[in-house]
């Protein structure tokens, strides 16, 4: 006897209606006709759970003469696995991806030179800035604007460590890739080219950081690229 003749017969020894079986395994009762007329089956589960309600060992409701069947739940189990696997694999890369996009982002942000380095969305760019004039300390890290394009929508603010100088090349030329600086060179106003010159600006002004409080002005809206 086959997996559906089995199935009507055990509901009709426990005096079941097809509702109330249907009922009892959470199932509609046209899903549970459709499995007494030989038109589909149930997985693995709910196979279980019928021979449970049954009260007939697995083994003896599906067999006779089906093999086809098992073969059928082996593979959809197999599938299930797979799927769940795949899943897995994949919501596992969707949140590492987004985890590196918010280290890269954090970087940019906070101006963390090292990972700004490693970063492919920012391109090395060479940008010019005015430096200030101090007697006694030229030799320590100062705030510059760096200015990447003649329109100023490209620019930050960065802490570059700059040799003496003197009023007359008080200008950097500055090869960077955010805030990483791979390095600098000083020159005068006149090695500036001319587009550039507004930009790079004529006399140094300080950071503040009340009225600048994002060190990085950009196109993009995304602190990562």
């Amino acid at each position: 006897m086959d997996f559906h003749n089995n199935l009507k017969s055990k509901r009709k020894e426990l005096k079941l209606t097809q509702q109330e079986l249907a009922d009892k395994l959470h199932v509609t009762r046209q899903t549970l006709s459709r499995w007494e007329n030989n038109l589909g089956y149930p997985n693995l589960d709910t196979l279980i759970e019928l021979s449970n309600i049954l009260k007939t060992p697995l083994d003896s409701l599906l067999k006779g003469g089906q093999p086809s069947l098992a073969n059928k739940i082996t593979n959809d189990v197999k599938a299930k696995q797979t799927y769940k696997r795949y899943l897995f694999g994949g919501v596992t890369l969707i949140m590492v991806i987004f985890l590196w996009l918010g280290f890269l982002s954090y970087g940019r942000s906070n101006q963390i030179s090292w990972i700004d380095k490693t970063n492919p969305f920012i391109k090395t760019q060479v940008g010019y800035a005015v430096l200030p004039i101090s007697s006694s300390k030229n030799n320590h890290k100062k705030d510059v604007y760096v200015s990447d394009d003649s329109f100023g929508t490209n620019g930050s603010w960065l802490k570059i460590y700059f040799g003496q100088y003197n009023q007359d090349n008080k200008w950097a030329k500055i090869k960077h890739k955010g805030s990483y600086v791979y390095s600098y060179r000083l020159i005068t106003k006149n090695q500036i080219p001319k587009e550039m010159e507004e930009q790079a600006g004529k006399d140094y002004i300080p950071y503040v950081k009340k009225s600048e409080p994002n060190r990085v002005n950009k196109d993009s809206v995304f602190p990562f690229e």
